[in-house]
């Protein structure tokens, strides 16, 4: 897969974005939105000022500050098609660390009945789903690991209500996945029922993308808050004059990739899901962290054979350790600032860092 990233409404290829972190211009163009001075980046489809680079309806992205990743639109695309009938729709997707070798549990953000070719499906209060990817009060590491799944089966009326029903429930949450077994909403708890385990670790998305979020490596494309649009690279050519903009209709606002010129919907056979990149702190997402710990290491520590209430206990006490591993983290990290020279840039780094771990503990009796 391949990513357009979109600044106002110019929009720069993956490949493009790459060649021009090689030959410096985009860490040119970085001092220069940064130092507030005068600098124009020229892309295959457009101009970019500096001065215009920064939106203001977006915050930036930093160590310490919130971050959230959404998902805006899904587009089906020329979806495939089961034996007279049309096939379920499961968005799916998964973050991690990239110091985290085990694989990240499988988060489903929307589940949609009997869905049409190039269609446009957005969670909403029409569709049962969460558009939160991935939230943090304050973003602790330096590079995130994001994929992205769309997946096409067919699940029986009790696996799609069922998933429906924590969905509509979760207040925000997507349903985690981190075992065959059981679900994890916020704090909803279901055990896994019908064809659902199967498609989620068994089935092969008909659509996927990989999405790097990387703040500090040299000589990588550096994250920044703005509209990202996940594609086939095959069909790149049919998005070349796309953008993303709000499309109003029967009273409702959705953001989809308009023609520039016709103001259309994109309407073509290439499915892609656009997400949003955002530093805007999101109270209403307070329990999206520990949600996401708790599914990551719940089939480690228990396996698959937990339900009902112990699950809840067990999802508690998780929340519990994450917390701790934040206080653990912190301490070290204060005793560490204490050794450094204040007016160096080492202290001013690990000083953001520790105001992030801080952030991040959510226990009153474990805050510092």
């Amino acid at each position: 897969m391949a990513l357009i990233y979109y600044v106002g409404d110019v929009p720069v290829f993956e490949d493009e974005a790459k060649r021009k972190t090689l030959t410096g211009e985009l860490e040119a163009f970085n001092k220069a939105v940064t130092e507030g001075t005068d600098f124009h980046l020229t892309v295959d489809h457009g101009e970019i000022k500096a001065q215009e680079f920064e939106r203001p309806d977006f915050k930036p992205i930093e160590i310490g500050k919130p971050l959230s990743i959404e998902i805006l639109t899904v587009y089906t695309g020329d979806a495939p098609n089961k034996f007279l009938g049309k096939k379920d729709l499961l968005v799916v997707s998964s973050v991690k660390s990239v110091i985290t070798h085990n694989e990240a549990p499988k988060a489903i953000n929307q589940i949609v009945k009997r869905i049409e070719d190039n269609t446009y499906y957005e969670p909403s209060a029409r569709n049962q789903g969460s558009p939160i990817v991935y939230y943090t009060p304050a973003l602790d590491m330096g590079t995130i690991l994001c994929s992205f799944s769309l997946v096409a089966d067919t699940f029986n009326e009790e696996t799609f209500g069922n998933i429906a029903g924590l969905l509509s429930k979760a207040g925000g949450i997507p349903v985690f996945a981190p075992a065959s077994s059981v679900l994890l909403a916020g704090s909803l708890i279901s055990g896994m029922i019908g064809k659902l385990g199967k498609a989620l670790f068994e089935s092969k998305p008909y659509f996927r993308g990989d999405l790097d979020i990387r703040l500090d490596s040299p000589g990588q494309i550096v994250a920044k808050s703005r509209h990202i649009a996940i594609i086939d690279p095959r069909h790149s050519y049919e998005f070349k004059d796309y953008i993303p903009q709000e499309v109003h209709f029967g009273g409702a606002t959705e953001m989809r990739l308009v023609h520039k010129t016709s103001k259309k919907s994109y309407g073509g056979d290439a499915p892609y899901i656009l997400i949003s990149l955002d530093g805007r702190e999101r109270a209403d997402l307070k329990s999206f962290t520990p949600t996401i710990a708790s599914a990551s290491i719940l089939e480690k520590f228990y396996g698959t054979d937990a339900q009902g209430q112990t699950i809840e206990v067990i999802q508690e006490a998780l929340e519990l350790y994450n917390d701790l591993k934040y206080r653990e983290k912190a301490n070290e990290l204060s005793k560490k600032l204490n050794e450094l020279d204040e007016n160096s840039q080492e202290y001013k780094s690990v000083q953001k860092l520790l105001e992030a771990y801080k952030k991040n503990i959510q226990t009153e009796l474990l805050k510092l």
